[in-house]
């Protein structure tokens, strides 16, 4: 089982090392991917204070690169890790999401883009689980030197919801190993 932000890492670095064994390609059309995630959930209360809950994910990706600059993705995490807090099991089952994606090349192997669209998230706390709906957007940075194998690290925003004295927000970290067909 993948543990914290080293773990992450650890994976990073790999997928990095399996970009050099590809072939060249363009990279525009159908694209698929695997990733890995450390998301962020933070619960708040007015007066009470606020409980933090990390879990890893794992997902996949499929996507269109239209041109140079726009693309559409969908993706799917799934749950790799649970935490106990008190005594009580908090996990992210899954998550889901519809992007639209804007990037632009500023060197000859960076990509720097952003993320928008609509993603929906099962939380669950000891066996009760609730679902939820809202915007996702985010930063990332692809590189890649001309084959159609892609190393993308980003940062999303997954919710960020304040209601009533309550608060609850996901932040996620990801890496991504993306094959452009």
């Amino acid at each position: 089982m993948i543990k914290g932000k080293a773990g992450i890492a650890a994976i990073t670095c790999g997928m990095y090392l399996l970009v050099n064994i590809a072939n060249a390609t363009e990279t525009k059309g159908m694209y698929v991917g695997l990733g890995v995630s450390r998301i962020n959930v933070e619960l708040s209360v007015d007066n009470l204070g606020s409980v933090d809950i990390s879990n890893n994910m794992l997902g996949i990706l499929l996507g269109y690169q239209f041109n140079d600059y726009f693309s559409v993705e969908a993706r799917g995490y799934s749950n790799l890790s649970d935490e106990d807090i008190g005594g009580v099991n908090v996990e992210v089952d899954h998550q889901f999401n519809a992007l639209i994606r804007g990037g632009y090349l500023i060197a000859q192997y960076f990509k720097p883009y952003v993320l928008f669209g609509y993603g929906t998230s099962k939380l669950s706390v000891s066996g009760l689980s609730e679902s939820d709906e809202d915007i996702v957007y985010g930063l990332g940075l692809s590189v890649n030197d001309g084959r159609p194998l892609h190393l993308e690290v980003e940062w999303q925003k997954s919710y960020d919801n304040k209601f009533d004295g309550y608060g609850l927000e996901a932040d996620s970290f990801q890496a991504n190993l993306v094959y452009y067909f």
